[in-house]
């Protein structure tokens, strides 16, 4: 999982600290253990 390869420890609270709620409420975060299914996306000004 890309979360842990970055260091970051896997737990509900990690997840929801590293999430804003708003991206919660609307996609969850079920690939990390949270209701729902998490797709990260990075936004890139070009």
């Amino acid at each position: 999982m890309s979360y842990e390869k970055s260091g970051f420890k896997k737990s509900d609270k990690a997840m929801t600290d590293f999430l804003l709620d708003e991206y919660v409420s609307l996609y969850g975060a079920g690939d990390y253990v949270i209701d729902g299914t998490a797709i990260l996306v990075k936004h890139l000004d070009v």
